[in-house]
């Protein structure tokens, strides 16, 4: 695998960005852009390590959030 990695680094960063996206989604998912407050996040994070989740992916999956809200922002 690490071999692919150095051949297809952008392959595997779209991957995790779909998988980060996922859980977003299942957790997220019907609730309007000022229901996103800090106390849901929190939520979430505990949902996540609850999981089993590194502290790395729920970061990971945190940055594709504030990506999506920037975004959606503009």
């Amino acid at each position: 695998m690490d071999c692919h990695r150095r051949l297809a680094p952008k392959f595997f960063a779209a991957g995790l960005a779909e998988r980060s996206v996922k859980h977003l989604r299942k957790y997220f998912e019907g609730n309007l852009v000022p229901q996103i407050n800090t106390l849901r996040i929190k939520a979430y994070i505990e949902m996540r390590l609850e999981e089993g989740a590194a502290n790395a992916t729920i970061n990971r999956e945190l940055s594709a959030l504030k990506r999506m809200l920037s975004i959606g922002a503009k």
